[in-house]
């Protein structure tokens, strides 16, 4: 995070990035960070650099070799940024997001590796598979009989292979029919990424090429295992929102004259997972909603184009009542009881009216 232009520019540090000095008393907390910045290589500056910061009230900036470079505008090296909670330390403009909460390192140093070795594993196995498919597909052919086999012998598809024979005259042309189950040995495979995926709450679904319809219901039970596991993490994203808006107002407070109260409230309100449903069965919702009086027909409106205005979406629902109004009057037999509301005809999904002819 830094100020630039009157206003604040956040950068993603991502951990292949960065090294972090621990609180030793507090795995949850740092004491200093260094994180490796590149620029385009120019005449007169370096490719790369480090930026240090610490809660002693220190910030440097080094090249690769670790020699201290003068940083514009605070020749001294200091961290302005001063934490209103404790006088003598100062804030490290970075907000971390941790997953789940630390317990021994600040970094998670064992979580994920089954990820990395399973994607090894599967690179191997479709390794063999794809030398499977090379000598099934093209087939190996042979030549045996009194044929002059010193050459050197190669196994390729398109080099025919020879084979000495005393015993036959003529030469004996063939093919080696290699029939492996590449099908069954790539069904083994997905198999292994599906059972390595569902650790961590996905459904193998996702790796499908073809999908067949599905409701949000069914949506949401392929997908439990995902919902469940960004509720448990929700609790420590929502920390670091908190902590990034602390950091946020520290920074500000310090360029900028307007300052933010530090008895300010802050909140934010993650969104819950949404699934693809059914066209008619939204509709239905919505109905069901409005009826009940919990949402009204703006409501629909503005779900159906967010990018509307209120007043937009209020002229667009008087426009489309005007009209609904109008067609009522015209063709009575198609709404029930003046309520403007089109009747059903035939099943789901049909429409059936008067035959012309």
């Amino acid at each position: 995070m830094s100020a630039k232009n009157k206003g604040i520019k956040y950068s993603i540090i991502t951990p292949d990035m960065v090294d972090v000095y621990q609180d030793p008393d507090n795995p949850d907390e740092i004491q200093a960070l260094a994180y490796l910045v590149s620029t385009p290589v120019t005449l007169g500056s370096n490719k790369s650099f480090w930026i240090y910061w610490d809660v002693f009230k220190r910030h440097k900036k080094f090249d690769l070799d670790l020699n201290e470079m003068p940083i514009e505008g605070n020749e001294e090296g200091i961290n302005p940024y001063q934490d209103p909670d404790n006088p003598d330390r100062s804030i490290i403009p970075v907000a971390w997001f941790h997953r789940r909460k630390p317990e021994f390192q600040f970094w998670d140093q064992t979580s994920g590796k089954d990820f990395v070795n399973g994607g090894i594993q599967a690179c191997i196995h479709l390794t063999y598979l794809n030398h499977m498919f090379k000598v099934t597909g093209f087939p190996q052919k042979y030549i045996a009989g009194n044929v002059d086999a010193t050459g050197k012998q190669i196994m390729d598809p398109l080099t025919i292979l020879k084979i000495t024979s005393s015993s036959a005259e003529n030469p004996q042309i063939g093919v080696l029919s290699n029939d492996f189950p590449m099908r069954e040995y790539l069904d083994v495979v997905m198999e292994k990424i599906s059972l390595l995926a569902n650790n961590y709450g996905i459904s193998k679904n996702n790796f499908r090429l073809t999908h067949d319809p599905s409701s949000g219901f069914a949506l949401m039970l392929e997908n439990a295992g995902k919902i469940e596991n960004v509720k448990a993490q929700i609790p420590m994203y929502r920390q670091g929102e908190r902590e990034l808006f602390r950091i946020t107002r520290a920074v500000n407070n310090f360029h900028d004259g307007k300052n933010l109260p530090d008895n300010a409230d802050f909140s934010i309100d993650f969104a819950e997972p949404r699934f693809v449903e059914n066209p008619i069965e939204q509709n239905q919702k919505w109905i069901e909603r409005i009826n009940a009086g919990v949402a009204s027909k703006l409501d629909w409106i503005m779900e159906l184009n967010p990018d509307l205005t209120e007043a937009e979406a209020k002229k667009l629902l008087e426009e489309n009542l005007k009209a609904n109004a109008q067609r009522a009057n015209r063709f009575p037999e198609l709404f029930d009881n003046g309520q403007n509301n089109p009747q059903p005809f035939g099943q789901t999904g049909q429409f059936e009216g008067p035959s012309e002819g």
